[in-house]
């Protein structure tokens, strides 16, 4: 406490404390403002996703006793190439019209090649899915695909199976059931 000119008392804490206080608030508004998010780095997470390019999932193996990992890459056919040490696969992936990345996969011959009977022109109109294995050859440029990835949780993740049906259908995410 201070005593200026006489008998007019000014408590100096309390009047620094409101001051830190203040000054402590202002920082808090500023960090909020700054962190909450742009069009490029949104804070809040959608209520639902929809036609994801990409996902990843890991889930509980009770054959092998441990977590695996999955990886669907969903796109459309740019190219496909036959080689002897493997094909490859180039898709571009994105979701409602834009484009997020052109990607080659190496297609192991151990892979299963999946071909959707029940989109091809010469189906039904009602045919219900029919899932045919195919040889690698059956892929076409335009063609949707879903490539199915698995391996150990942060470890190598190696291709097992490309789904595939005519361009003008997505295929969906996997359910539990496949």
């Amino acid at each position: 406490m201070k005593l200026i000119g006489g008998n007019v008392k000014i408590r100096t804490r309390p009047l620094f404390v409101a001051l830190i206080a203040a000054l402590a608030a202002i920082v808090f508004a500023a960090v909020a403002v700054a962190s909450g998010g742009d069009a490029a780095h949104p804070q809040v997470l959608p209520a639902r996703l929809v036609a994801p390019p990409e996902l990843s999932a890991v889930t509980w193996d009770a054959q092998s006793s441990a977590f695996i990992q999955f990886q669907f890459d969903r796109g459309k056919v740019m190219s496909t190439a036959t080689a002897a040490g493997g094909n490859t696969l180039t898709i571009r992936q994105g979701s409602a019209g834009h484009v997020w990345r052109t990607q080659s996969f190496t297609i192991p011959a151990s892979a299963t090649i999946r071909l959707n009977l029940a989109t091809l022109p010469t189906a039904s109109a009602n045919a219900p899915d029919s899932w045919k294995a195919v040889p690698f050859t059956r892929l076409k440029n335009g063609m949707n695909v879903r490539i199915v990835q698995t391996g150990p949780v942060g470890g190598t993740l190696q291709i097992v199976r490309v789904d595939a049906q005519r361009a003008d259908r997505n295929i969906p995410i996997p359910t539990a059931a496949g």
